[in-house]
């Protein structure tokens, strides 16, 4: 579900962080640098579901009190979305002259990135994506040198057929677009039939070849088989074009 509310000068970064948020600091200092490198990206936020500022890495000159807000008004969205079963994991949103790109990521935790109005949005959206699964590691409850493949479970619970199916965790945002993507293109379809399309067509892609970001267009083509509507098989493609950034084939 996406929400739409309706020359270089140098700077010094200035950074925020609670005590021991992440249990690997360097992985999420990192992604915040490669993102603040490019010349449109003004800041970076990292939240929970509570309004909690987990991590802020700014070159902009919003007011402090601004990003308290703007904390506020996107978990009230995303609270929302949960009460009306519309769970919103992608939010795009004008604030103070910028738009900003918020990824619920796991965890009720949330990453935001600010960029002027001019900026190039797919290069960002792209950056962003990349940067993802490095940040959800580190937000993870296990340290990242233990923490095991993620398998792919429908929103139902577990598989029933064989042995999951296992995704990296790096994959899985675009992966979450992709199926919420499906969701809105199959609106009377109920829960139970929804899970069995995912599942059944997640096992015939990695029947085909190796689970990776390079093969996401497999995926797209057999998901847009299961869609009658061609309107609708049009739409799902075009909110799921950004997935497609990055890849190389």
């Amino acid at each position: 579900m996406l929400v739409y509310l309706v020359s270089s000068k140098i700077w010094q970064a200035k950074q925020q962080m609670t005590q021991d948020p992440f249990h690997n600091a360097e992985s999420v200092n990192q992604a915040a640098k490669e993102l603040l490198a490019l010349p449109s990206v003004e800041t970076m936020l990292i939240f929970t579901l509570d309004e909690t500022l987990l991590f802020k890495n700014t070159k902009g000159e919003i007011p402090e009190t601004a990003y308290e807000q703007f904390v506020k008004n996107h978990c009230s969205i995303i609270k929302m979305g949960e009460i009306a079963s519309l769970p919103t994991r992608y939010i795009e949103y004008k604030f103070y002259g910028r738009n900003t790109i918020t990824w619920l990521l796991k965890d009720k935790k949330l990453l935001s990135v600010f960029y002027p109005e001019n900026a190039n949005k797919r290069l960002i959206k792209m950056m962003t994506l990349n940067s993802l699964g490095p940040i959800t590691e580190a937000l993870a409850p296990i340290p990242r040198q233990t923490a095991p493949p993620r398998p792919w479970t429908s929103p139902a619970g577990d598989l029933t057929n064989d042995s999951p199916i296992v995704i990296k965790r790096s994959l899985m945002p675009r992966l979450d677009i992709i199926r919420y993507a499906l969701r809105a293109a199959m609106p009377d379809v109920d829960d139970d039939a929804f899970s069995a399309i995912m599942d059944q067509s997640i096992r015939k892609w990695a029947s085909l070849g190796p689970v990776s970001k390079r093969e996401l267009p497999v995926l797209a083509e057999i998901l847009s088989r299961t869609i009658a509507d061609e309107k609708k098989k049009k739409k799902f493609y075009l909110d799921i074009e950004d997935t497609f950034l990055g890849i190389r084939r």
